[in-house]
């Protein structure tokens, strides 16, 4: 059976949630205190996992804003609805003995703890009735034989809810998510074990050895047979969690070994890659791996043929503790290694799953209808603002960033460049390489921080920098430290043989950058007069000054946006024989510091 949405009623801060459809991973995306836990916990009261379903209490879980007077023990609080398989079409068929084919379910809940279940689109006529010997073939149906007949549906019927009472899907909710022991006395374990006395903290180990193929009970009588045995079996464990964590956790390159000392079992993890390869165990890790490590222990060993077997994961705030990578790794773990459904709630970016936001669901409150959910992405600017992050990541990762960059100073220079590059292209002209993403990066000081940022992705990065104090230092910054070699650093300068300082703009000739500013900023210049100091070498500082000797503010963004708005329309009168020469000079020298960083 699998889940295909649900409705909650008067829980908590809810007064009607609305209609939640429920995907294979379903994200409720929704602000602190927005009842976002209110909706797992009153859907895991359905079905809990260890079957003992419970009433649900006036005084706690009734909305407090409401009177008691509205409350009854038969007052509804969850609706859900569930989708069978095509096997289990068929078996419901032989149970009902019906030629009908009932795809859906309907099982509720209301206040005291019991099931309403009712078959979606379920015809009572259809079910088939036992034959009955009858001798006189004119004799007519007495009352009691009609009364046999809807007997006979009824038990039908009761048989069928009793076998969807068997198949629902039990709901395992976790808050607070188990943090497995990196030190553990196999001899006290295996004491406890033997007495029926095992701990939380002994469950959670045993899901460890489960996982890791070992028996605690094994290990504990090679003890005194065979240490040599004892390290393989822990060796050939290590190696197994190894090479799954390499695959969940992208952070870094992490080894899992696994110690046996006298009666002690410890679990090692060290960083291969660093200069020291020390080993650290599991206790003194990072809150954030001991999370991640656990959960994918815990889960691993309870889906695969364990109690999660045939469940759905409420998960209230997976990964509160991780990176934003590690975030990112637990959605594909979710994705990748989960047969079950999960519904879990978040407020983090990195929580959203971009790649298929059908997955996400807002989660907003309001003072009059208390917590309601939308299947569309609608809320406050708060509920939203996660997702919004989200999308920001995920735009500026697919369209500024790519395997190799151009790593510009500001927007300016990417307008420039890339609608100058797309019309040269269409000439066959000296264009930039297809493969180079141009990246502005919002200011010179903001570069390093980007080739930092890439070239940590093992990405490609080229820089391309005005040539002023501000760029200068920058550049020698990025050399510096190392982050790329010199090469790889093109100043606008270095195409402009003649200046010692030049800016993007500097590649236009002086008579087009001219009529741009006269019309950009007509009305602020109408009855002035601009009085150019040529001796200024860069054109941007030249309009400058010029501006504030009007008292007018000046704006180079204004202009370039003229620029590509003119691009669009009339590139040919825009584009003199100097700009497009000096623009393919530049992309001349781009493209050759390309081949080298391929090379």
């Amino acid at each position: 059976m699998k889940l295909i949405k649900f409705r909650i009623y008067n829980y908590r801060s809810i007064n009607d949630s609305g209609e939640i459809i429920v995907r294979d991973n379903t994200a409720l995306l929704g602000r602190n205190e927005s009842g976002k836990t209110n909706l797992l916990l009153a859907l895991y009261s359905l079905n809990p996992a260890d079957k003992k379903m419970y009433d649900l209490s006036e005084v706690k879980d009734f909305p407090r804003d409401r009177p008691l007077s509205e409350y009854s023990e038969d007052l509804n609080a969850v609706d859900s609805y569930w989708e069978f398989s095509e096997d289990e079409i068929k078996e419901l068929k032989e149970i009902l003995n019906t030629t009908q084919a009932i795809k859906q379910v309907k099982i509720s809940r209301p206040y005291q703890a019991e099931y309403y279940i009712d078959f979606i689109g379920f015809e009572e006529d259809k079910i088939t009735l036992p034959k009955v010997e009858n001798n006189d073939e004119n004799e007519i149906d007495t009352e009691s034989e009609i009364i046999d007949k809807q007997k006979f549906i009824e038990e039908q019927i009761d048989k069928a809810k009793d076998w969807v009472s068997e198949m629902i899907p039990t709901f395992i909710y976790l808050d607070d998510y188990p943090i497995i022991n990196g030190h553990v006395n196999i001899d006290q374990f295996v004491q406890r074990k033997k007495q029926n006395q095992l701990s939380s903290d002994d469950i959670y180990f045993q899901k460890l050895t489960k996982v890791a193929g070992l028996d605690p009970e094994e290990l504990h009588e090679l003890l005194s047979q065979s240490h040599e045995k004892r390290q393989q079996l822990a060796n050939r464990a290590g190696a197994v969690v190894t090479k799954k964590i390499h695959e969940l956790w992208k952070d870094r390159t992490l080894k899992v070994r696994f110690n046996l000392d006298a009666g002690h079992f410890d679990t090692l993890i060290s960083d291969p890659t660093t200069v020291y390869d020390v080993e650290v165990n599991l206790d003194e890790r990072s809150r954030g791996l001991k999370w991640f490590f656990s959960f994918y222990i815990t889960f691993a060993a309870d889906t695969k043929g364990g109690t999660a077997d045939n469940s759905i994961l409420l998960l209230d705030e997976p990964g509160l503790f991780l990176h934003a990578v590690a975030q990112r790794d637990l959605l594909n773990h979710f994705k990748k290694d989960f047969n079950n459904q999960i519904i879990y709630t978040t407020h983090s970016p990195f929580m959203v799953p971009t790649e298929d936001l059908t997955k996400v669901r807002t989660v907003n409150i309001a003072q009059d209808e208390g917590t309601t959910v939308t299947n569309d992405p609608k809320g406050d600017s708060k509920t939203l603002f996660p997702l919004q992050s989200a999308l920001g990541y995920e735009i500026s990762q697919t369209l500024f960033i790519g395997e190799y960059s151009l790593i510009v100073e500001g927007i300016t220079d990417f307008w420039y460049l890339s609608s100058i590059s797309e019309y040269l292209k269409d000439k066959n002209k000296t264009s930039i390489h297809k493969e180079i993403v141009i990246t502005p990066c919002g200011g010179a000081r903001k570069i390093p921080y980007m080739v930092a940022l890439l070239t940590s992705q093992s990405l490609k990065v080229l820089v391309l920098l005005d040539s002023e104090s501000t760029a200068k230092i920058t550049g020698n910054e990025i050399i510096k430290n190392k982050l790329i070699k010199d090469d790889f650093v093109i100043y606008i300068s270095d195409i402009l043989d003649n200046k010692k300082e030049s800016d993007i703009e500097d590649l236009l000739d002086d008579k087009t950058f001219d009529k741009l500013v006269e019309e950009a900023y007509s009305k602020e210049l109408k009855g002035g007069k601009l009085t150019l100091n040529h001796k200024i070498p860069r054109l941007i500082q030249r309009y400058e000054l010029a501006f504030k000797n009007l008292n007018i503010e000046f704006n180079k963004t204004r202009i370039a946006r003229l620029f590509i708005e003119k691009m669009s329309h009339i590139p040919d009168e825009i584009l003199s024989k100097e700009t497009i020469n000096n623009f393919e000079t530049l992309f001349k020298a781009i493209n050759k510091q390309y081949k080298k960083l391929k090379e």
